[in-house]
């Protein structure tokens, strides 16, 4: 389901299909990724945004009734800016939860290594004290 779901995310990306991008996202997002998928949901996601850019300045240079748009191009902006600061808030939290399990898992790893150092020294001991 998840190939299909990314197969169908490029598909809008290539037709400039923004608002089915986001929903595609918003539906990988909410199925466990590999880190490849991760990664490439993450391109798409660059993706998605340079095209809404990309959209928001063609609003901007094309020519129509200028009060009009620019109360709508303003709107459309701070909405483009609270989803990107969102998903810049999302980003943070979830590199400060990796940062956090990276800690953990070296500070088990240390602790491993620390007690299978003692375990060898005890053997050595053990194995050279039954050997007389």
């Amino acid at each position: 389901m998840k190939v299909e779901l990314f197969n169908e995310l490029e598909l809008c990306i290539v037709n400039e299909e923004i608002e089915n991008a986001d929903e595609l996202i918003r539906l990988l997002e909410s199925h466990p990724l590999t880190p490849e998928e991760q990664t490439q949901l993450a391109i798409h996601k660059e993706n998605v945004i340079r095209m809404k850019r990309q959209h928001l300045f063609l609003t901007l240079t094309e020519p129509r009734n200028v009060r009009i748009n620019t109360v709508e191009t303003l709107q459309q902006s701070a909405n483009q800016l609270r989803e990107c600061e969102q998903q810049a808030a999302e980003t943070l939290q979830n590199l400060a939860v990796q940062e956090e399990k990276l800690r953990n898992m070296n500070q088990k790893a240390k602790h491993v290594n620390d007690q299978m150092s003692v375990s060898s020294r005890l053997l050595s001991r053990m194995s050279s004290w039954w050997r007389g």
